[in-house]
């Protein structure tokens, strides 16, 4: 017997407060990322929404010009 075999269908489980805000925001997370691959959303920017930051191009909005060349 596993320990999943310890709970029936409709049991009840005590968490803090804190655990369950950590559980919604991982399961909006998974949602989000799933919905850009389902989507075909480039991995790079897949990546930079995850971390937060900026990958490797940077922009002059003076000039629209970026470090990979010309904006068009």
């Amino acid at each position: 017997m596993g320990i999943a075999d310890a709970f029936g269908r409709e049991d009840r489980l005590e968490i803090k407060v804190s655990q369950f805000i950590e559980i919604v925001k991982t399961a909006g997370k998974y949602e989000t990322m799933m919905n850009g691959i389902n989507c075909d959303v480039p991995h790079r920017y897949l990546r930079e929404m995850a971390t937060g930051k900026r990958e490797g191009v940077t922009i002059d909005y003076t000039t629209l010009e970026t470090s990979e060349g010309e904006y068009e």
